[in-house]
């Protein structure tokens, strides 16, 4: 049994909404810490949908090359963009399988799926939070996929902090 995932397309909304809240952030830090405050907030705001179109575009991009597959035995995550192109996890490293909402995916209706693996630095490095990233699919999806791999592996199933 294989199952062909995508991440959910909200996950380009939710990503792209907390890039903008922290740039709202520095803006408002620049506008009170300059002398000039409207000359410099008609600048920022200029500056805004610009920047909020280019981060867009590169989750867009990033968000269509990604192709996650379920097998019996492992989980394939495959970008065709990107340095990290192919991460193959096998169930038997596996340690932990948690579901995490934040307050953004629950108001949306979405899960993320968090992996926690044994000896993480020797076999996958960094590889791990380039697939948490991606791991966000419906909530109903997310719990079968849960479902299916704690069925064919003998880990334990978390759900994450409440929000």
């Amino acid at each position: 049994m294989t199952k062909n995932l995508k991440p959910h397309y909200l996950l380009i909304l939710i990503s792209t909404l907390k890039m903008i809240a922290t740039l709202l952030v520095f803006f408002a830090l620049a506008i009170l810490l300059s002398p000039n405050k409207y000359y410099t907030a008609l600048n920022l705001i200029k500056m805004l949908l610009p920047v909020v179109v280019l981060i867009y575009a590169y989750m867009f991009y990033f968000w269509h090359s990604v192709t996650i597959n379920i097998t019996a035995e492992k989980l394939d995550f495959n970008m065709t963009a990107g340095r990290q192109n192919h991460i193959e996890i096998l169930y038997s490293d596996m340690e932990t399988l948690t579901l995490k909402q934040g307050f953004l995916e629950k108001m949306f209706g979405v899960s993320r799926i968090s992996i926690t693996i044994k000896n993480v630095e020797k076999t996958y490095g960094g590889k791990i939070m380039i697939l948490d990233q991606y791991m966000v699919f419906k909530t109903i999806k997310a719990e079968e996929i849960s479902r299916i791999i704690t069925e064919n592996m003998n880990i334990t199933l978390k759900n994450g902090p409440k929000y």
